[in-house]
């Protein structure tokens, strides 16, 4: 979940937003989001924005449809009325249970995919434009002679093997690998 800290900041600042104001409110809405669960729903989960509606927000309604963030932000508050008033009255439950367990898993699987794209982009692997038909793939114009680039890769096969030879943390030492070495 540490991911959402520096990708998050990272996509909302293309909108205009600073990037240490969305940086410090990821922080602090994740802390808020996880006490509540802790304290309030008595479970044992960790709560954090989620990746698809921050890119929503900046690639569809900010880029998209051409609103300031700032107006974006403020139907952002109006659906969080909506979604508080929606859980109050026990719809949410209707509405997460009429979903099939298979649309569910498929679900996550896409949320899974959606982050390795991300992770492929911000590597350098992958460029694009908001031109159809207009990308770059490694060894076509992409960073691939970059060391940082091969710094990411190298990175990410340390997170498959530590994970393969089920290491605890094997994510969090991998980013303090890269981070010590990059």
């Amino acid at each position: 979940m540490s991911y959402i800290l520096f990708v998050n900041p990272q996509m909302l600042s293309q909108t205009g937003m600073p990037v240490q104001g969305v940086f410090l409110a990821t922080i602090i809405g994740s802390v808020v989001g996880t006490l509540m669960m802790a304290f309030y729903a008595n479970l044992p989960y960790a709560q954090a924005p989620g990746m698809g509606l921050n890119a929503f927000f900046t690639f569809t309604v900010v880029f998209g449809m051409g609103y300031k963030w700032q107006e974006a932000l403020g139907m952002v508050f109006i659906c969080g009325i909506i979604s508080l008033i929606i859980t109050l009255t026990n719809v949410r439950k209707m509405i997460i249970e009429s979903i099939p367990t298979t649309l569910r898993s498929a679900i996550s699987a896409g949320i899974g995919v959606f982050l390795a794209y991300v992770g492929i982009k911000n590597a350098g692997l992958l460029k694009f434009s908001i031109d159809p038909g207009t990308y770059t793939v490694a060894g076509e114009g992409a960073d691939k002679g970059s060391s940082s680039t091969y710094c990411k890769l190298s990175s990410c096969s340390r997170i498959g093997r530590l994970q393969h030879s089920s290491c605890l943390g094997s994510s969090c030492r991998s980013c303090d690998y890269y981070l010590l070495r990059c």
